[in-house]
């Protein structure tokens, strides 16, 4: 707790939006017993504008949504998830309106995803104007309908297990028939093409490049810079944070 006792307060139950008086109420005796900014996740089908007004009153900080992908093929099909990019923009213009800031969720390197949809991802990110855009290399988790695509299609060994994930989900992909090291550098790269758009297209070309040491300590940078600032943590304690948690990356 040292280290975010002045940072905002995050709920991390993706409830939130099922219920709008529920959540009026809660919000309304959080204010009671603290004046500390907060965050939550936001699910895409529950964003209203009913529930975004509702947060806007008890001054949220900022939302997490779950873009996943910004192609509405391997987000229907592969993701289960039904929601549109028009969808998604709208939320985005809400968000905007409200002054709510926000930051999106994505993955990249899924199964039977082209690299044209990969960056589709970033480029659904640029529109919307997401103050912090994550991502993260598609892990697969087993016992999963998605693994089972996986499998089926040639990018999982049928024996696929607990065994095989990587620690990390920055870490480059365990599919086949993928170019990983083009997925790894898209991650290294994802953020600096959506906050500064004009960059797309040179970085695009040195994704094609091999992943370095250069590459992975600016996604760092890029990294704890916008993390940073999405939640509004102070330096000092965000630096103890890093520290803390230089292992888990």
């Amino acid at each position: 707790m040292k280290c975010f006792s002045h940072s905002p307060v995050l709920f991390t139950s993706d409830s939130f939006g099922i219920d709008l008086e529920w959540m009026d109420d809660l919000l309304s005796e959080y204010s009671k017993i603290t004046k500390l900014p907060f965050v939550l996740l936001l699910r895409p089908e529950l964003a209203t504008e009913k529930c975004i007004d509702i947060l806007a009153k008890h001054n949220c900080f900022s939302v997490a949504i779950g873009v996943e992908s910004g192609s509405e093929r391997v987000r229907k099909e592969i993701l289960n998830r039904h929601y549109s990019n028009d969808d998604l923009l709208n939320i985005a213009k809400m968000l905007h309106n409200y002054k709510i800031k926000f930051r999106t969720y994505n993955m990249i390197g899924l199964p039977t995803e082209t690299e044209d949809e990969m960056w589709e991802t970033i480029d659904i990110n640029t529109k919307m104007k997401t103050d912090f855009p994550r991502a993260a290399i598609f892990t697969p988790m087993p016992n999963t309908k998605i693994v089972e695509v996986a499998k089926d299609n040639g990018y999982l060994e049928s024996d696929f297990s607990f065994d095989s994930i990587p620690s990390s989900i920055f870490q480059t992909t365990i599919l086949k028939k993928v170019n990983a090291n083009k997925i790894e550098n898209t991650l290294y790269f994802f953020q600096t093409a959506i906050i500064v758009p004009r960059s797309k297209n040179p970085l695009k070309e040195l994704t094609r490049s091999k992943p370095n040491v250069l590459f992975k300590y600016w996604f760092y940078f890029m990294y704890a810079y916008l993390h940073k600032k999405s939640e509004k943590r102070a330096l000092v304690p965000y630096i103890k944070y890093l520290f803390l948690n230089r292992h888990q990356v």
